[in-house]
């Protein structure tokens, strides 16, 4: 399955536990609606590509990717409810 990243943290950090082990001097979690470009926590290829994806809000967004953001874009919505 594909791995998208959104341009934007949606979530807010509220626990006071964490999974990843205790350390004093590591920086804060970001916040609702920090880019996702600076999140520590995150591997590269689960931050956002500023640099390539500078128009759009979904990254992976090349071709190189195998991404077709404008086809992306052109894509009509559809809900497949069953009948009731």
């Amino acid at each position: 399955r594909r791995m998208m990243v959104y341009r934007y943290n949606l979530m807010e950090h509220i626990g006071a536990v964490s999974t990843f082990e205790v350390r004093p001097n590591r920086p804060q979690w970001p916040g609702c609606y920090d880019p996702m470009t600076k999140v520590w926590s995150l591997s590269a290829a689960e931050k956002f590509d500023e640099v390539a994806c500078k128009a759009v809000d979904l990254s992976p967004c090349t071709a190189a990717a195998g991404v077709d953001m404008g086809a992306w874009h052109r894509q009509q919505v559809l809900f497949n409810f069953a009948p009731r």
